[in-house]
């Protein structure tokens, strides 16, 4: 449970910075970098990486 919950306060945080700095691509790259740290730091509690692929394919269109 708690893990579900921090999946989720990381994507409600992350989604309000993207939506904030598509006009950026350096600070897209910069929360890039930190889904991707917070991916590896909560992967093992077998959260997957789909809403990591999910965002990755979200920057891609905005770039």
């Amino acid at each position: 449970m708690l893990a579900q919950v921090t999946n989720f306060i990381i994507k409600s945080s992350l989604n309000k910075k993207l939506n904030n700095c598509t006009d950026n691509p350096l600070l897209l790259k910069k929360y890039v970098k930190k889904a991707n740290q917070a991916a590896a730091k909560y992967s093992e509690e077998s959260l997957g990486n789909t809403w990591l692929e999910f965002y990755t394919s979200l920057i891609k269109k905005k770039l």
